[in-house]
């Protein structure tokens, strides 16, 4: 089975709501909004196609270095597996959503600077080896450390506070 590949660029809507989880996963959701353009002659200028609005999600280290790193009004491109999802509201009007399953995320450098920062294994990250053969004896599960940068943006999941604007959302299933 082929699995549908995407890459958007657009600005962050919002900052990013960041989701604890029960296991010790992390997830996220961020919003793009994406407006093309293209040269109408007639005109002699450039004119807005309409706005589209895309969400990404993310899990486990991308999630975390995502809430780091992206702010609101941030230009970003988003590569990943590509999805929808259909609903009804309560009136029974149908909406439904793009959704990218993230892989890579980064800063548009046409539009600004930025500056990497390796993310390094903190000692609790690192599993325990038996030093005389060499074997890992046990592994701790990296997913449950946060790096202290992103820890104040996680909220248990099912609710998310939105850093930007305070008011609280629900948490599509990933």
């Amino acid at each position: 089975m082929w699995d549908n590949r995407m890459t958007v660029m657009g600005n962050a809507v919002a900052d990013a709501a960041l989701f604890a989880h029960p296991d010790g996963n992390v997830s996220l959701r961020l919003r793009l909004a994406s407006t093309t353009s293209y040269y109408d002659a007639d005109k002699q200028e450039y004119v807005d196609r309409a706005t589209e609005f895309v969400t990404v999600r993310a899990r486990n280290q991308l999630a975390r270095n995502v809430a780091a790193s992206v702010r609101k009004g941030d230009r970003v491109f988003v590569s990943g597996r590509w999805g929808t999802a259909q609903w009804n509201r309560e009136n029974g009007t149908p909406e439904h959503d793009t959704i990218v399953f993230a892989e890579a995320v980064g800063h548009d450098l046409a539009f600004g600077t930025t500056r990497y920062v390796r993310a390094r294994r903190r000692p609790e990250e690192e599993p325990e080896v038996d030093f005389r053969s060499g074997e890992i004896v046990s592994q701790r599960d990296p997913s449950t450390v946060v790096p202290d940068d992103a820890a104040e943006l996680l909220e248990p999941a099912g609710a998310a506070r939105s850093a930007s604007s305070g008011e609280e959302t629900e948490e599509a299933p990933f």
